[in-house]
């Protein structure tokens, strides 16, 4: 699954899923921490240079964190930092206190970034997902900012599970010796020409599913380009004819993205808003015939990207969430999947590349 990455768009006012991320203070003596988002707000606080927060929300010109809100002229979003893991199953939070809510839940032994301690409670660390007690974070290494690459295959013991999906962009010579040293695997089962409209099943899907059936768990992905709402419920009937019958252990996901480099293509188009509509009925029409369901975009697409999905919107219908970012972590609230390499490498597959993604929940029943 090729993405085109979109250029990143700046807001001035953004949603919260769209503003959580760290930030570091830059200032020369401190910075007032405000009850609103206004200098006619109260004072409640102050921070100092190099401090550390995790921000929940943007809106006007402030940033809003635990504490309360400060001016975003005077933080800068931060991306790397030394890698830790976690030594227990631990939950990422809104602030550093249980008292807070739990942002999501890692398990044992996954890889995060730490940018520093909380400057109100240095029990607490600042992450990329949230806030995390210190007590179950142990140091793997500095200055690295790679995703973790394990070969091990993890199995149901704590551990995330790890799976590659694949197309006809993948030449598999060994599908036994792929399945051995995976935990499963999403097929693309078709997609919607970007150009002619046509619903078309992908060209090794056949192949695909008999050399997988009954040696991994299974499940299937279906590139959208629809323009209308009746467009996006054929959509969804094409993907239960070509996978009726079949090992189906995954959510089905729905592939939202750019269709090409030019952006040219039939639904590249579209509002956000109306990306949005299709892909519930898309959603919707699975979910009537007794489908678990998800969506698959880039990190930007589900939050700032003015052509992607409004990922509230799509949560709400309670999609699965599978997210590609390539070389930092992802920033969107919360999923269950993230692709974090298009070029990994697996025995069994020719031509090197395929894309590998960590699974942080049980949802092909592991």
């Amino acid at each position: 699954m090729k993405l085109l990455y979109s250029l990143l768009v700046i807001l001035i006012s953004v949603t919260y899923a769209i503003a959580a991320g760290v930030y570091v203070i830059k200032v020369e003596k401190s910075l007032n921490i405000r009850k609103g988002g206004s200098t006619n707000s109260a004072v409640v606080g102050h921070l100092k240079n190099g401090d550390h927060i995790y921000v929940t929300e943007i809106a006007g010109g402030w940033a809003k964190f635990y504490k309360g809100w400060v001016s975003t002229k005077y933080i800068s979003r931060v991306r790397a930092a030394g890698n830790y893991k976690t030594t227990a199953n631990l939950n990422f939070r809104t602030g550093p206190s249980t008292n807070y809510k739990i942002l999501s839940t890692l398990s044992k032994g996954t890889v995060i970034t730490l940018y520093g301690k909380d400057p109100f409670n240095s029990a607490w660390g600042v992450t990329g997902r949230g806030y995390a007690s210190m007590k179950y974070l142990e140091k793997v290494g500095s200055g690295n900012n790679s995703p973790s690459t394990p070969e091990s295959k993890p199995k149901s013991n704590g551990k995330r599970f790890e799976i590659i999906d694949v197309s006809r962009h993948n030449t598999i010579t060994n599908y036994a010796t792929v399945a051995k040293n995976v935990d499963g695997v999403i097929m693309r089962c078709g997609y919607r020409g970007y150009g002619t409209g046509k619903n078309v099943v992908d060209e090794n899907f056949t192949k695909n599913y008999n050399g997988f059936k009954g040696k991994t768990k299974i499940g299937y992905y279906f590139v959208s380009q629809a323009i209308s709402t009746a467009e996006a419920v054929a959509e969804a009937d094409f993907v239960i004819d070509h996978i009726k019958g079949k090992q189906n252990d995954f959510p089905i996901y729905l592939d939202s993205e750019w269709s090409n480099g030019k952006h040219n293509g039939r639904a590249d188009g579209l509002s956000k808003k109306a990306r949005t509509d299709y892909a519930i009925a898309f959603l919707n029409r699975l979910k009537s015939k007794n489908y678990r369901v998800g969506v698959y975009a880039n990190n930007s697409w589900f939050l700032t990207d003015p052509h992607g999905l409004e990922f509230n919107r799509i949560t709400a219908t309670g999609a699965s969430i599978w997210v590609a970012r390539y070389g930092n972590e992802p920033t969107v609230p919360k999923y269950d999947i993230w692709q974090w390499t298009e070029s990994g490498s697996l025995a069994g597959i020719n031509g090197g590349k395929v894309d590998k993604n960590h699974v942080y929940s049980n949802i092909a029943g592991w």
